[in-house]
């Protein structure tokens, strides 16, 4: 990412912007529409007021919500997206506030990812923070499974990089066998 200014708006926009760009080397991904567009009203960026950090205030049209579903991103997938590449790449930005139309994003409630989807996650005055999004952090895990002519087979799992090297987790999804396209 090339930032085109030095102000932390202008790089929170400029990480939007390659959040929109199409994938590079990953495919069967959805697209993201451009975020920039989507945007209400101009980036904030605040010192947080419980201390430590800073929070983007991020303002989308009520129209994002739709474009996100159109596009086949969950809300929370979306938020995590955000979450993670903001708090990664902009320095000392502690969590993110994020506003669709006239709702504040306060809490969300994942499906289909590891470690308790279905289970609300609240975000404390509408402020996102990196680590609510741990298990959206995936790694790809060897595994290798009998194959044919009794050779093995790597086959490569998504694993929550928290459990990505850890024997319990590995051994776990062993015990699951190959799915049917491996």
């Amino acid at each position: 990412v090339t930032f085109s200014g030095r102000t932390l708006p202008e790089m929170a926009t400029d990480l939007l912007t390659a959040l929109s760009a199409a994938p590079v080397s990953l495919t069967n991904v959805p697209r993201i529409p451009s975020l920039e567009q989507l945007l209400a009203s101009d980036i904030v960026v605040s010192d947080a007021t419980t201390g430590g950090g800073r929070i983007v205030q991020l303002h989308f049209t009520q129209a994002a919500n739709e474009m996100f579903i159109n596009a086949g991103i969950p809300r929370s997938v979306m938020m995590a997206s955000l979450v993670l590449t903001l708090t990664t790449f902009m320095p000392n930005t502690s969590g993110i506030s994020v506003q669709i139309g006239s709702e504040i994003i306060t809490a969300l409630v994942p499906t289909g990812i590891f470690g308790a989807p279905g289970r609300e996650i609240l975000f404390e005055d509408g402020i996102m923070r990196r680590s609510q999004f741990s298990s959206f952090l995936l790694e790809l895990s060897p595994i290798y499974f009998a194959g044919n002519e009794g050779s093995l087979t790597r086959v490569l799992r998504p694993l929550p990089y928290y459990q990505a090297h850890h024997a319990r987790s590995l051994l776990a999804q062993m015990i699951l066998g190959p799915g049917a396209s491996e």
